[in-house]
């Protein structure tokens, strides 16, 4: 298992790629956050952006089909996408 991040920058596709993770059985829950400040150097100068946050939990294996389907669906808004291994998870849905 992994621990997915999407940064993106477009507000509007939060919930579509929430819903679409979530029925396709991608993932068990997604959490976003709205409002991020994102620092990349461009051109020798420190750049902030606004950025949306999504972060699912998903299997390991899933993750090159996962990101080649949000290139499509998201195309320039998706300003960066990494995981990170889970060790443990107590995941309890009630």
């Amino acid at each position: 298992m992994v621990l997915i991040h999407l940064l993106i920058n477009n507000k509007d596709l939060l919930s579509q790629i929430s819903e679409w993770l979530l029925k396709e059985n991608l993932a068990v829950s997604v959490e976003v956050d709205y409002t991020r400040e994102h620092f990349i150097l461009e051109n020798d100068k420190v750049v902030k952006e606004t950025v949306h946050k999504l972060s699912f939990i998903s299997k390991a294996s899933e993750f090159s089909s996962i990101h080649k389907a949000l290139e499509e669906k998201c195309g320039d808004a998706l300003k960066e996408i990494y995981s990170v291994p889970v060790v443990y998870q107590n995941w309890n849905p009630n």
